[in-house]
């Protein structure tokens, strides 16, 4: 309640951030090439600019749903565009904490399923265990194990340093200033939309790329087809002025509710304050249900689209799940319901498939799509002139509370990988292995291949044409 809290917190950070790089040019007059960092420096916990001269970035997974985990603070760290890593936890611990003995060694698979998260966004991975007897004993018996998970990572080292392809883009709102935030460095309100954001759009099969702010206001955004708007408790006048002015100049911008109030003059219309309410959203196919706040909007130059019910059954009765206003050269769509938290909290295929529609509705193609099963996780990668496309099975136990450790993913395919026309592909190469893809060119310009198995994860390098 102090109103000097605020400007007390930026002191403290403005601190660490003088301490670690005096600690670093300390060590570099002395050892130049000594590489260092300071651990989860500039990741989704601290949003702002780059202005430390570590020399990569480093966090580490949660120890469950580590994939997921991974998924999202691999692509915080990727957008900084220096090296930077993740470290798993070799174990399930109960509780999640450094203390606990009780922690179940993780197996092959799931090693190598975790691993392929961090691989595919350009990452370093690698994973600790616990020593044991207070004198560095280890577990001898998973050191074959923990052998064939290097052997594994090393089979797709060619991602390694891959940059993901702007495209997709998501926000991160430096919000952590929000108050209900106390803390110096922790995921903020617009970090936790964030997250749930990423899940949802990787989860429909979309490459993402995080933008934070101070990006979005220097970089130049017309290399991204669509910018997505977590909920955000503020962001900065500037990067609103520069979003409305990507919009003005072709793009095309997707706002949560939770962010709606900082887009009515530009989206044309007025927004309420939140209201929790059950709702069922329509897929086309079906309804998703869901408890989550919603904002009444009225439409004063925007358009509704989709349709919320007030109960689990098609009626008469509803209301737009959405609105959208096209502005100069592109358009600017608005959620009427945090579909951030309905997803986190109520996956379904019907929720996944009105994302989906609802992308296409505000003229959102992508350039590569994957198809054949739902588990397909797709991330579009470059490095040396060349495309890297990883396609991972995300199937099995990783999101199940009562599961530790899992040795089995079932296998998925036949899928069939599309690449737009505008990629000029000439050929394509499936790695581990090496394999040249058999190519299939379609009437509309596009081509595809089909990965007939994929066990974990394959990596397509992709040549172009000059």
């Amino acid at each position: 309640g102090d109103a000097d809290y605020e400007n007390y917190r930026e002191f403290c950070r403005d601190g660490f951030r003088s301490y670690v790089r005096h600690y670093i040019d300390t060590i570099k007059a002395e050892f130049p090439e000594f590489q260092i960092t300071s651990n989860w420096i500039f990741s989704a916990m601290m949003p702002e600019k780059l202005d430390v001269n570590v020399d990569f970035l480093s966090g580490d997974y949660a120890p469950e749903n580590a994939l997921e985990s991974a998924r999202f603070h691999g692509r915080v760290l990727e957008c900084r565009n220096i090296a930077w890593d993740l470290l798993a936890w070799g174990q399930h611990a109960l509780p999640c904490c450094w203390k606990t003995r009780n922690r179940n060694t993780k197996e092959l698979q799931q090693y190598c399923q975790e691993a392929s998260m961090t691989i595919a966004m350009g990452g370093g991975f690698e994973f600790f265990n616990i020593h044991y007897g207070f004198g560095g004993l280890i577990q001898e018996w998973a050191i074959p194990v923990w052998r064939k998970t290097a052997e594994y990572c090393r089979e797709r080292e060619v991602c390694f340093g891959s940059r993901i392809v702007p495209e997709l883009g998501v926000l991160l709102p430096c919000d952590r200033n929000a108050e209900e935030t106390a803390r110096l460095y922790c995921n903020a309100p617009g970090g936790r939309s964030l997250e749930k954001w990423i899940n949802a759009l990787q989860d429909c099969q979309y490459s993402s790329k995080v933008l934070l702010e101070h990006q979005v206001v220097e970089q130049d955004l017309s290399q991204y087809r669509i910018i997505v708007i977590p909920g955000a408790e503020r962001i900065c006048e500037a990067a609103q002025k520069a979003l409305c002015q990507y919009v003005n100049a072709g793009g095309i911008l997707l706002v949560d509710a939770g962010s709606a109030q900082f887009f009515e003059a530009f989206g044309g219309y007025s927004s309420s304050e939140p209201e929790t309410k059950l709702i069922f959203v329509d897929s086309g196919n079906a309804l998703a249900a869901g408890e989550v706040p919603c904002k009444t909007l009225q439409a004063k130059e925007a358009e509704g689209f989709g349709r919320i019910f007030p109960d689990n059954f098609y009626a008469d009765k509803h209301s737009f799940a959405g609105y959208i206003r096209h502005v100069g050269k592109g358009c600017i769509g608005i959620l009427t319901f945090d579909f951030g938290s309905f997803y986190a909290d109520n996956r379904s295929t019907a929720i996944r498939e009105f994302l989906q529609g609802t992308l296409k509705t505000l003229g959102y193609r992508p350039t590569v799509l994957v198809s054949g099963s739902s588990f397909a996780d797709l991330t579009v990668a470059a490095k040396n002139g060349e495309l890297l496309v990883s396609v991972i099975n995300k199937a099995g136990e990783h999101n199940v509370k009562p599961v530790r450790s899992y040795g089995e993913i079932p296998p998925i395919g036949p899928l069939t990988v599309t690449f737009a026309p505008e990629l000029g592909v000439k050929n394509i190469q499936a790695i581990p292995g090496n394999q040249e893809l058999e190519l299939k060119h379609n009437v509309d310009g596009s081509c595809t291949v089909t990965i007939e198995r994929l066990e974990i994860h394959t990596v397509l390098k992709i040549k172009q044409n000059a």
